[in-house]
């Protein structure tokens, strides 16, 4: 009997123990989380970057449409010689004539249309390196307030819940600084970015949660 009552009272002190730790740590142990995806699409450096490629990406397009004209017009003349050259009363000359200038402006038209696709194609990729540039410096400043964030906080740990590639399988929302980073980022940029409010004043490092 002693013995059961002795691990009942020693399971009971151990179960205490638990819950007085897991609570203390719960209380000392301060998470967040955070959407970086979306800090970096609501950055004001990023919506700069947009309306940037964007025009660079419009006037390509005009580029190519331009060059396309101009393919389509050679294809044109090249069909209408092929029509020429199916006269069978077509003399000689003119026959041997037409067809060197077909051969000619096919020609051309397979170089445009290969310059076109080079020069386009590699006009898509400078923008991509410069877009992934940009983010890649962009990123590195958000994690720069990221962390200034969380020293000013007393924060333990901001986890990433990015839609898709977060890390996070659950957490209350109110425990989410997504929106805090994001007016801290675009501080002195607000009128860009309607609606998202000013930067709120930091805690003191170990405040309340």
């Amino acid at each position: 009997m002693m013995i059961k009552n002795f691990f009942k009272t020693a399971i009971v002190a151990i179960a205490v123990s638990a819950t007085v730790t897991s609570s203390a740590l719960a209380q000392e142990f301060k998470v967040r989380s955070i959407n970086t995806q979306k800090v970096l699409q609501s950055f004001w450096r990023m919506k700069e970057l947009n309306k940037e490629l964007k025009g660079d990406e419009t006037k390509i397009k005009k580029e190519n449409n331009e060059k396309v004209a101009e393919i389509t017009k050679l294809n044109d003349e090249i069909l209408k010689i092929r029509k020429q050259l199916q006269d069978q009363n077509l003399p000689r000359n003119k026959r041997e004539e037409l067809t060197n200038s077909h051969k000619l402006k096919f020609n051309r038209l397979n170089n445009a249309d290969r310059s076109r696709r080079d020069y386009i194609e590699g006009k898509i990729k400078a923008l991509k390196v410069v877009r992934s540039t940009e983010q890649s410096t962009m990123l590195k400043e958000i994690k720069s307030t990221i962390d200034k964030y969380a020293t000013e906080n007393g924060l333990d740990m901001i986890l990433d819940k990015g839609d898709g590639v977060g890390v996070v399988m659950y957490l209350k929302v109110k425990y989410d600084v997504t929106t805090e980073i994001i007016a801290i980022i675009n501080k002195g940029h607000e009128d860009e970015n309607p609606g998202l409010g000013k930067a709120p004043v930091p805690a003191p490092a170990g405040g309340n949660e």
